[in-house]
């Protein structure tokens, strides 16, 4: 998608504000004001799995942008 079109996505779908165009990351995104919700246009899959190993709860850190370290 052109980084000057982003999706015209006209209301929140979690609170139902009207959104608006921020810069988000590396390109401008439809954005909540009032929750924070952004929209993205090409979601990717993700995955979640809880490991426990000798009773003990293991974390992994993402290595990868975006929220790389987080």
């Amino acid at each position: 998608m052109p980084e000057s079109a982003p999706a015209e996505v006209k209301f929140c779908s979690r609170c139902g504000t009207p959104m608006v165009t921020e810069r988000r990351g590396d390109r401008p995104r439809r954005v909540c004001p009032a929750c924070s919700y952004i929209h993205f246009t090409d979601p990717k899959v993700g995955v979640g799995v809880v490991v426990l190993h000798e009773g003990k709860l293991l974390l992994v850190r993402r290595t990868m942008n975006p929220e790389r370290g987080k």
